[in-house]
C-alpha cells in the first residue's frame, strides 16, 4: 500500500512534472517511495523529517532536508506540490503552495480528525489551493510499473523491519514510534 499511495500522489493526483518543487512531509515507507518517484519524474524534492532520518532521505534522493521540529512552515519556500504523510498543520502548509499548487495528504490529525476531513472537503470545493485526500487501492498496472522501477534500480525500497504474523502486536507498537524510516513488513504466510 505504501507504493500505491506514493504512486497516486506522485503521478495521478500530483501530476508532477520536471522542474516542479515538491515538499514531502515524512519519511516512512510512503515518504521514501514518494521521494524517489518525484525525483524520477524530474522534481526538486524538499523533505521535512525528524533529525534521525535526515541523512537517510538524502541517500534516497532528497535535494533539501529540514528537521520538522526546528523548521516552521513559514521558513519554507513555495511549492508546486506538497505531499503530506503527517496529517497535522495542513492549513499552515497550504499557505506554502504556489498559486496553482496542490496539497495531497494520506492522513488527518489524529487529535482532530473531523476538523481535518472537513478542511479537505471545503478545500476541494472552494479552496484556491486544493487539498486532496489520497486513498490507495491495489492497482495491477501501477504496481507492475513500480515493480519495474524497483527491478531497474530506479527506486530502492526502504525496509525498516520484518515481523511474522505471530508478532503483529510488536510490529504495531514499532510502527507507532516516530522517526521510523521505511516500511514495516508483516509476513502473512507460513514459511517452509
Amino acid at each position: 500500500m505504501c507504493r500505491s499511495h506514493s504512486s497516486n500522489c506522485s503521478s495521478d493526483k500530483g501530476n508532477i512534472k520536471a522542474g516542479d518543487r515538491v515538499l514531502i512531509r515524512g519519511a516512512g515507507g510512503v515518504g521514501i517511495f514518494a521521494i524517489q518517484i518525484a525525483k524520477a519524474l524530474g522534481a526538486h524534492v524538499t523533505v521535512l523529517v525528524s533529525k534521525t532520518t535526515m541523512d537517510a532521505v538524502i541517500n534516497y534522493g532528497a535535494d533539501e532536508v529540514f528537521d520538522y521540529r526546528k523548521t516552521s512552515s513559514e521558513e519554507l519556500e513555495l511549492f508546486d506540490i506538497i505531499f503530506d504523510t503527517a496529517g497535522k498543520d495542513l492549513k499552515a502548509f497550504r499557505k506554502k503552495l504556489k498559486p496553482d499548487g496542490k496539497l495531497l495528504t494520506i492522513a488527518f490529525d489524529a487529535e482532530k480528525p473531523i476538523r481535518g476531513l472537513f478542511s479537505v472537503l471545503l478545500s476541494a470545493r472552494y479552496g484556491q489551493h486544493r487539498t486532496r485526500l489520497v486513498i490507495a487501492f491495489p492497482n495491477r498496472k501501477k504496481l507492475t510499473h513500480l515493480a519495474q522501477l524497483v527491478n531497474n534500480g530506479d527506486i530502492v525500497p526502504a525496509i525498516n523491519s520484518i515481523y511474522p504474523m505471530e508478532q503483529i502486536v510488536e510490529a504495531h507498537r514499532h510502527a507507532e514510534n516516530r522517526g521510523i524510516l521505511g516500511e514495516i513488513i508483516i509476513i502473512t504466510i507460513a514459511q517452509s
